[in-house]
């Protein structure tokens, strides 16, 4: 059973080479017999190329949406809309009561509307 120390330190050798070729060689080099092992790291390298790829897009079942970190223009036309009682909040929670006044804004304990 191949150590997370071993699988680590593999897969960070690996994600740092470009070339397919020369990733699939130090893999080999590497990894040796241990399919185990080598499971792990590629597993590791899929899920790596995934996040890197998709980078700045966040998914919620069938929905995508691009997130632009750093601008805050994309929320200057929502200031202070979550933060009243009644208020509905990402779509499905409805904020009840205000709790308390923190150093930021008011804030409440949002909740599940009923169905």
């Amino acid at each position: 059973m191949p150590t997370p120390a071993a699988v680590k330190a593999i897969f960070l050798e690996a994600a740092a080479i470009d070339d397919p070729v020369a990733r699939e060689a130090l893999l080999a080099e590497r990894c040796g017999d241990d399919a185990i092992l080598r499971d792990r790291v590629v597993a590791l390298l899929a899920a790596n190329e995934l996040a890197v790829t998709n980078e700045g897009t966040m998914t919620y079942g069938d929905r995508a949406a691009t997130v632009t970190f750093g601008d805050s223009s994309a929320t200057a036309d929502y200031s202070g809309r979550d933060e009243q009682v009644g208020a509905i909040i990402a779509g499905r929670y409805k904020l009840r009561q205000q709790i308390g006044e923190g150093a930021w804004a008011p804030s409440g304990w949002p909740t599940r509307p009923s169905r």
